[in-house]
């Protein structure tokens, strides 16, 4: 495992990302004649220095370069961690680069500044690498951090940003163009990456193609890839992560969100339509991973669609059943592709660290569905098809459920079960031509529900 603290300096790609405003900086042109200088400019020193501690209060980072800098659109080449909340500014004076925070530095807070590979002199001669200089008005350096490879297809793919949010786990990944990572670095030539000096907390790392070079992540337009898991910083640090970018296929919807409705449902919002047909007749391709043990998997048992009748077809949101399912953190796994017969290819949905809690109270179903329709005068079968609002145990609902005559007789019948969602009420006796019954779930239902629910 690598010691960060006890490196004197520590070179690595672009650290968390940051608009900068170029407070002042004249035109500079490349000199004229001489033989041709290809010498990259060099980092002499910082002030602070690197991992300098006990640092007296100020707000500005200064770097000596061995040779004049380019001003022009080095703001893209410089980055600081965390990220502060008013952009800092910018000065280029010849072979001086000075950032100026708008604010003091932070007595317990490790900084991180980023000079990119990207800087160059005035022939246009790139630094090379990144270095990243870290200091803090405390007495010690974080020395956290998480390193691993971005890939595609297993092969390694160099240049993506990769980045950490702190304290935040999408519910919605279309909502993450709004947020700016609190840590971001770039893969190497070999794909690998590492973020260091990480301050302890929970974060949730990303890996994305940065289209627009904005250094946020446009869901449903950036290629990306994420952690199976939310990143715990405590006293562990991570090694050999790997992250997976997987294309926006249009095809094939993304999980935008996943949530848990009141009665107990999951329901998973898509970016785009999916046939519900096709997503119910294979719902062994939807697993829920335990978090903490990847082995227990769990896959719904029934599924509503939240937008439209289930027989009108494409639909953006799915509400899935699961006769049992503990409370926990899950990584749900979607893999739309293979519910196809048409042979097309598809990376797997992944939706990390999704929460599950177990309604306090019993789910109480209602009956959604009737079949034959109302009204109706001939019958070809005694029997009458329920689907009900959540799904429930063949005792229980031979307990809650009743049947009987306008005048009160009660109407014999037995309960065939197609789903938990799903029943037949099949008739002993076929009901008298003319004749008006009812069908009703008791109201005790949901204590016999309760305390009978799995014994089938």
């Amino acid at each position: 495992m690598r010691s960060w603290a006890n490196k004197a300096e520590l070179l690595y790609a672009t650290l968390a990302s940051l608009s900068v405003v170029v407070l002042s900086c004249a035109e500079v042109v490349p000199p004229a004649g001489g033989p041709e200088d290809k010498t990259a400019p060099a980092v002499l020193s910082t002030q602070p220095r690197s991992f300098q501690t006990s640092m007296p209060e100020g707000n500005t980072f200064t770097a000596f370069f061995s040779k004049p800098v380019q001003g022009r659109a080095i703001a893209n080449q410089i980055f600081v961690s965390p990220r502060p909340v008013i952009d800092p500014g910018i000065k280029v004076k010849g072979e001086k680069l000075i950032i100026e925070f708008a604010d003091e530095f932070a007595s317990d807070q490790t900084y991180v500044v980023t000079l990119g590979s990207g800087i160059t002199d005035l022939r246009g001669n790139k630094l090379g690498e990144s270095k990243s200089i870290a200091f803090t008005r405390g007495d010690r350096i974080d020395s956290n951090y998480v390193s691993g490879v971005v890939t595609w297809d297993d092969a390694a793919l160099e240049s993506i940003r990769v980045a950490l949010f702190r304290d935040y786990l999408p519910s919605a990944l279309g909502d993450m163009d709004s947020l700016y990572p609190t840590y971001m670095t770039m893969s190497g030539e070999d794909g690998k990456f590492e973020l260091g000096f990480i301050s302890p907390g929970r974060y949730f790392l990303l890996g994305f193609i940065d289209k627009n070079k904005d250094k946020r992540f446009q869901y449903g337009v950036e290629t990306f890839g994420m952690s199976p898991s939310d990143i715990n910083i405590t006293v562990k640090s991570y090694d050999n992560l790997e992250l997976r970018l997987q294309d926006i296929d249009s095809s094939l919807p993304q999980i935008r969100s996943a949530t848990t409705t009141s009665d107990g449902f999951v329901k998973l919002a898509l970016t785009g339509p999916i046939d519900f047909q096709i997503v119910s007749r294979s719902l062994d391709k939807i697993v829920f991973a335990a978090e903490e043990n990847s082995g227990l998997k769990y896959s719904p048992d029934e599924i509503k669609d939240s937008d439209t009748d289930p027989s009108a077809g494409p639909t953006r949101n799915l509400e899935l059943y699961f006769d049992s399912l503990p409370s926990g953190r899950y990584n749900i796994e979607a893999d739309f592709a293979a519910m196809f017969s048409d042979g097309r290819v598809g990376d797997s949905r992944l939706y990390p660290g999704f929460r599950y809690e177990t309604p306090d109270t019993a789910r109480i179903p209602a009956i959604l569905e009737f079949s034959p329709k109302r009204p109706f005068v001939f019958w070809e079968k005694p029997e009458v098809r329920l689907r009900l609002s959540t799904g429930t145990s063949l005792s229980a609902l031979r307990k809650g459920i009743s049947a009987r005559f306008e005048n009160g007789i009660a109407l014999d019948f037995e309960l065939e079960k197609i789903s938990s969602l799903e029943w037949i009420v099949v008739f002993n006796s076929m009901p008298a031509k003319g004749e008006f019954f009812e069908i009703f779930l008791d109201t005790n239902f949901v204590e016999l529900d309760k305390s009978i629910r799995g014994s089938d």
